[in-house]
């Protein structure tokens, strides 16, 4: 996809309450939404566009089903990816919503070690 504007990523800044690494923020000027492989579950990422995360920080039953997660993806079915807010550095998390907080999985330390995988394939170790 296309990179964010400025003026987008000042809009999702302006609607968020959390200070997130610059990282995340040079994802989105690379490229605002798209999809690909990933070696982490859920093994595909569909990263939102900046309209579709500042829906769900808005909507109300995220906001108070999930007050410490910050959605920016997912796999495009179930799966959503979200900082944990927690703690610093944010890790990143994947949840399946439907089975609430208690489906919370950490992928990734943190934003970078995240984008380090984007585009790279799983290999299944038995092959």
């Amino acid at each position: 996809m296309p990179p964010a504007t400025e003026a987008e990523i000042e809009g999702l800044k302006n609607s968020i309450d959390v200070d997130l690494p610059k990282e995340f923020w040079d994802l989105l000027r690379f490229s605002n939404g798209g999809e690909g492989d990933i070696p982490l579950a859920p093994l595909i990422f569909k990263l939102d566009e900046i309209q579709e995360i500042i829906g769900l920080k808005n909507d109300e039953f995220y906001k108070s089903e999930f007050p410490n997660l910050l959605f920016f993806g997912g796999n495009g079915g179930l799966e959503m990816i979200a900082f944990d807010l927690r703690k610093k550095p944010y890790s990143v998390v994947m949840i399946d919503p439907i089975g609430g907080e208690e489906s919370v999985i950490e992928i990734a330390p943190n934003i970078t070690e995240f984008i380090k995988a984007i585009g790279l394939e799983y290999k299944d170790a038995r092959t």
